[in-house]
This record gives C-alpha cells, structure tokens and sequence, in this order.
C-alpha cells in the first residue's frame, strides 16, 4: 500500500482522539474547507496532494465513525431519570459488589408509563437478587446515565464503560425472571458461557484471591481480587502480569504446532489464523486480549495471502479493525498501553536485546529486554494511568511468566480430573504452589525499598516530549540523522515549554480543594517548596465506601506528592479524617496537627494507630497558636472555648485554621455550626480572608450573616457531595453568601485558587 497501514492508523486514531474535543459539525465544515482549499492549490499547481488529502480523509472517517458510534450508544438517552422495567439477558457472568450484585445485561426492551418499545442497548444494573449467566430477567428502576468523573485524577468510569459499549446503569431491587427466554448463540456469548463454566470449576475447589488470580489468568476476569490485593497489585505494578494474553496466543499456536506433521504450512497457517481471530472475538471486552489476537491474526494472515508480513503493518490493521468496529475502545486505558507498548517493541527490541549480550541466558535476556522497554518506555503512561512506577518491574517478567504459563498449561488437565475423579490431587497441589508464588511476589516486592516511585501524573507536552525523545532514539538506531535531529528539537521545545510553566508557579501558592464528594478535603501547595494537607475527605457513616482513599489519596499520587510537611484535621469525623490516614499509611507525612478534644473517638484513635505505625509526629491542640513553615505558609489555629466544647454538636469541636501566604488568605472552619460562630465572633477572632471554606458544606445551621460580614470573603467554597441527601448547600446559606463568588465542588469538580503574597491571582476549576 502506497501511503503504509501505519500512516492509516495514525490519522484514524488521530481522528478518533480529537473528536473528543471537536464537534460534528465543524469536522464536516473542516473536510470540506480542506478539499476545497487543496483543489483550488491543485489547479494553480497543476498537481494536487494525493498524500494529503488522503490522509486528511482518513483522519475524518475516524472522527465521523466515533461521533456515530457515540451517537448509537446514547439512542435512548430520553428514558434518563425514568422509572422504566428492562428486561434483557444477561451477557457476562455476574460479578459480587459490596452485597449486591452487578450485571451487564443486553437490553432488548424498556417499559415506561405502560409503553413497550424494543430496544437493542447494553446496561450495567447493580441488584441484590441473584440470578446465573444467561438468564432472561426484567429488572425495575430508574435508569441512569455513568456518572462523570469526580477530578483530573479520578477513574473515568463514562470512558471505561463507553469502551464496553454502556453508558446506562440502573439500580433494581425490584427483578423478577422471565418466562419467554432470549437466545443468543453469537461467538462473545459461547465465549462468557465457557468463561462462566471454568469459573464455577474455579470456585469449586478454591476461594478468596486464589481463586481469583486464576481467574484472571485463564479467563481475563479482573474484578473478583479483594480490595487488599487489588490495591497491593496497583501499588507494586504487578496487576498487568495476570492477564497474559500473549501467552494465550503462544500456548494456542504451540497447539496448532504439534499437528504440524497432519497439515501442510498452508492449511495450518489458515486454520491458525480462523483460531486466533475467533480468540479475540471471544475477548472482544478486554482491549490486550483483542489487540494480541488481531495482530497475531494479520501477521500470520499477511505472511500466508502477500508471501511477507511487517509486525507494524499487523499492529496498524489491528487498531484499523477495532476502531472501525468499537472507536471508543480507544479511550481505554488498557488499549493505549497494549498499543503503544507494541509499538515500543517493536522499534526498540532487537537494539536492547542486542545490548543485553552479557546475560547468557537467552530466556532471562529475552525478558530483561521486554521488561527494561516496557518499563522505561512507559513511564509516561503508567504514571498518567496509576501516579507512579515499579523499577523492580523490569525483573518480575522473569519470575512471573514461566509460573503464569505453567497454570495455563497445567489447568486443562486439572478441570479434566476434577470432571472424571472429583480430585486432582497432584496437580491441584501443582497449581496451588505455582498460584502462592503468584500472591506471594507482591508482598515481597511491597517490602522492598523504592518499590514505588510516585510521579506526577504528565500533562500532554510532557508526554509528547517524552514520546519525540523516543522517536529521536529510534531515528538514531536506524542511522536517519536529519530525522533524529528534528525529532530531538521537538522534544526539546516540548520540554522546554513544560519547564516554562514550571517557572511561573514560582512565588505563588495553589489551594486546591479536591472534590471528595460529601466530606472536606485540601491541599496547600507552594510549588517546589513543603505541602500541608487540611483534612481529606471520607465516607458517610452509613457506607463503606472511602473517598478518603479512593479519590483524596490518588489526587495527592497524581499530582507527585509523596511527602507531606504537615496534616491538620478539623475535628474527628469520618469525611474529613479518612483521607489524611490513607495519607499517612501511604506516603511520608512529617507531622499531623489534631485536636485534643474527643479522647475516645474511634476515629481519632484510627489516626493515632496509623501515625504510631507510620512514623508521623502527633501535635494535640489545646489552645489556639500559630504554625509558621520554611514555605511562607503561616497556620493560625484558633481553638473552640470551653463554652463551646459544651455544645452537644460535635461540630463544634471544629479548629478554625487561617492559612496565610503573605497577604492572601484562606479560612477553613471544618464543620463548625452557627453557635461556634457566634463565640469567635463574641470574641473577636473572626478574621477577614480572601477565600472562605464554608462551614459543613454549606449547612442551613451554620455561616450565618455575621460571620459572613466579618470574614468578608472574595470566594465561598463549598465542599459538597453531588445530589447529597443532606440538602446541602441550603438556599439559606447561599443567600447569605451572595455577595462572594461561590464555587462548588458538585457542580466544578477540583477547585484551585492560586495566590501569591499579594493576593488572589486565579482560579481553576475541573468543570470549567
């Protein structure tokens, strides 16, 4: 092909990235502006840019088919908020969530209002009735759409789902079996149907992470780990190892391979290929397992019908294919890293192994080299996708990969025995040894020093500096100086400019609210200099749920913090306190500054075990003072008196913290009610500030009209759950407020100011 399968891949990938950013009409606007423009420059030149407008057209399609396969997914986007039954089957095996279930089912009729219409849409439906794969079940509830994601660094729970086709979800406690039962005999279906068999086998005869490790392994189920060892597996980078689809790949054309003497090449090569392609139909929801099929398909496909085949021409046809059938599958993070750590193979595999001479064993040489590249080369991603790198990851493959083969090959054997003798004594102890070393390896690597090295999660002219320094690499490897040497001014000019904006943070101090849903949670930065948190957010007393952990920590991983110079926690309830103990377990806390009321508060006591256990120095405060930091940063605390710790709220056990940066300034109040405002104001402790944190999110009991008039605030920040059952923020309190710029975390996502000694300088917001 003229113009190469990669330059067709890149500008339909191209296309298909920007139309996140770009609408409909102005990529049509675009196209046909960019014909007309190069027609008219083909008739003065007399010679049009075939190249050009090729590529041009190509980078549209890809924009055109995401816009109508988005389009597709949101068809019945008008029953949003409606109380609708759905009934459906259920496609892949059901998967326990915090005692309920969840299900993906294949909607193939929505009642509302007594209306029946037929529909043909995917939706995840979480219910505490229990029903098998396969089942036809009508489900009732309000149908929702995926929520957004929380902030820059929560998980994008629209993209994830979009790439798995669903963008609706509903909540059932109301279901009830059908008795007309949907069939469905398509190649993913007889695929979740063997998936769900082995894993009954699975579950038979083993429990706990065990059994989900070879889940994972044999059947790519990754939801099934407990939250411990899930945590542990993203913590050490060590997640990515159970899911081994290359060698699925290996061990099916090893198969094929031994029947080698019954087929001539051709035969066996097309049969490979039919088999290797209905192995990735059969993943079609796991972005590596379709990538490695396709690809492996093209190449044996290329080699057998062009008599050649190119491993970047196979890669390219297998991005073309997935795109053209499932676009959005791009937004997966799982997709981009098996992409582009198939690009990087393939550029960098044969220098490194090159270099890597010195290693005798061509086994371990084999797998340094694909451990080196896919660590270095990554490194952008993985911090971008999980804040940070394992630098014992370029070794783990060693381990990893002969015991990960030894289950794939092993286990067949095993469902045969249990199938015939209901034991497998020899070869169940086999498989028990080879899956502890497995569950064993993270612990260890957790306990080794720098098993984890937190980075900032890059901006995308960092990601591009590094991508055009690789680039640059390559040029040079394959002796291309001019190529080289453009490639590295272009990564120069990225990094140059990402430094630039470096430099102008200097001086200036960032607060940032993150939004933590229903609880408080800041940071207080001076760039290059200490950081302090106030509080961290955390869970409702009635959920087990923690945004402490699962949204203030990630933030603090995301944006590089792994030391904190100090901690201060208003009072000692659960949404304000779990993010700072995920904090200390987590990451190096210096000092944690805490009130000394409440001695027997199980939460207070949680945040003493956990800076006992992690070497963080606790100061009790007593009395109001004033915590002066290198940075610039002056916190002045001011205590509640004992006629207000008399108050039966515990609310108004809340420190009133200023924090002050030169003549910018910013007041927290923790949960303080109305009553505790009254006292500082009887006191005359009120201070006026630049920006106030608003008292329990924006209460009806608290931020009363004095207080507002004595603090005199620019900006009110409201830190607030979305859609809470609270009522919060009151019309009341925001009334109160209307004479400073409100910004709320439910409505803006992260809230950053950013000040310097003079004052207010700016503000950002997540939902601009």
């Amino acid at each position: 092909m003229k113009y190469g399968l990669p330059t067709l891949a890149v500008c339909f990938s191209a296309g298909v990235y920007l139309y996140d950013r770009l609408s409909v009409d102005f990529i049509i606007l675009f196209f046909l502006s960019f014909v007309l423009i190069t027609v008219i420059i083909g008739v003065s030149a007399k010679r049009a840019n075939i190249t050009m407008i090729f590529c041009v057209t190509v980078f549209t399609a890809g924009m055109l088919i995401c816009a109508s396969a988005n389009g597709r997914l949101y068809e019945n986007r008008r029953y949003i908020g409606s109380y609708i039954t759905v009934t459906g089957r259920i496609s892949e095996p059901p998967e326990e969530s915090g005692g309920n279930m969840r299900y993906i089912l294949n909607a193939r009729e929505i009642s509302f209002n007594g209306n029946t219409e037929k529909v043909n849409m995917r939706i995840s439906v979480t219910s505490p009735k229990v029903f098998p794969f396969g089942e036809t079940v009508s489900f009732t509830g309000f149908l929702k759409e995926m929520p957004e994601k929380l902030n820059e660094s929560g998980f994008d729970v629209v993209k994830y789902y979009k790439s798995k086709n669903i963008v609706f979800k509903i909540y059932s406690d109301t279901a009830s079996v059908c008795d007309e039962k949907i069939k469905d005999y398509s190649v993913f279906t007889l695929s979740n149907r063997l998936k769900y068999i082995i894993s009954q086998i699975i579950d038979k005869y083993n429990t706990g992470d065990k059994a989900a490790v070879l889940k994972a392994i044999l059947i790519n189920n990754k939801h099934e780990f407990s939250e411990e060892f899930d945590d542990l597996l993203l913590r050490t980078g060590t997640k990515r190892f159970f899911y081994p689809a290359f060698l699925h790949i290996l061990l099916l054309t090893s198969i094929v391979g031994l029947f080698s003497g019954i087929f001539n090449k051709r035969a066996r090569d097309i049969i490979l290929t039919a088999l290797v392609i209905l192995y990735a139909l059969m993943n079609t929801s796991n972005a590596g397992s379709l990538r490695s099929g396709l690809m492996t398909a093209a190449l044996i496909a290329m080699g057998l019908w062009l008599g050649y085949s190119h491993k970047k021409d196979a890669l390219a046809a297998a991005v073309i294919i997935i795109g053209i059938f499932n676009p959005l599958m791009f937004f997966n993070a799982g997709f981009i890293l098996s992409v582009v750590s198939s690009i990087l193979m393939i550029c960098f595999y044969r220098p490194v192994y090159k270099y890597m001479k010195k290693i005798r064993s061509r086994y371990i040489r084999r797998a340094v080299t694909s451990g080196i590249i896919g660590t270095v080369g990554l490194i952008p991603l993985t911090a971008y996708f999980f804040n940070g790198v394992n630098i014992y990851s370029i070794l783990i493959s060693v381990v990893f990969i002969p015991v990960v083969a030894g289950i794939l090959i092993v286990f067949p054997l095993a469902a045969m025995m249990y199938a015939i003798f209901g034991a497998a004594p020899v070869v169940s102890g086999f498989i028990t040894g080879l899956t502890y070393i497995l569950m064993k390896i993270p612990y260890i690597l957790d306990l080794l020093p720098f098993s984890r090295i937190i980075i900032a999660r890059p901006g995308i002219m960092a990601m591009t500096a590094w991508f055009f320094a690789l680039g640059a690499i390559y040029a040079k490897i394959r002796e291309k100086p001019k190529r080289m040497k453009l490639l590295l001014c272009a990564a120069l000019s990225c990094a140059l400019s990402v430094a630039f904006g470096q430099f102008l943070r200097l001086g200036t101090v960032e607060t940032t609210f993150v939004n933590v849903g229903q609880g408080d949670g800041a940071i207080i930065r001076v760039p290059f200099k200490d950081t302090i948190i106030i509080d961290g957010g955390g869970g409702s007393p009635y959920s087990d749920y923690d945004p402490g952990k699962k949204v203030f920590l990630p933030y603090l991983e995301a944006e590089g913090i792994s030391r904190i110079e100090a901690a201060f926690v208003s009072h000692y309830h659960k949404d304000h306190v779990q993010g700072v103990i995920a904090a200390i377990e987590n990451l190096r806390v210096k000092n944690v500054f805490m009130p000394s009321t409440l001695p027997e508060n199980e939460w207070r006591a949680a945040l003493e075990k956990a800076a006992n256990e992690n070497g963080t120095k606790i100061h009790y405060i007593s009395e109001s003072c004033d915590v002066i930091f290198d940075n610039g940063l002056r916190v002045e605390i001011t205590v509640p008196d004992d006629y207000t710790l008399l108050s039966p709220d515990e609310n108004d056990t809340s420190l009133m913290m200023n924090v002050s940066f030169g003549e910018f300034n910013c007041l927290f109040t923790g949960d303080m009610t109305s009553f505790e405002e009254g006292m500082i104001l009887a006191r005359g402790l009120a201070p006026e500030a630049d920006v106030l944190k608003v008292a329990h999110h924006g209460s009806a009991y608290s931020t009363r009209g004095e207080w507002v008039d004595a603090v005199k605030p620019d900006y009110a920040v409201i830190s607030v759950g979305e859609n809470n059952g609270y009522g919060h923020p009151s019309e009341k309190t925001l009334e109160r407020l209307e004479g400073a710029e409100i910004l709320r975390t439910d409505e803006m996502g992260d809230i950053t100011i950013i000040g310097d000694k003079s004052g207010v300088k700016k503000v950002d917001a997540f939902r601009d």
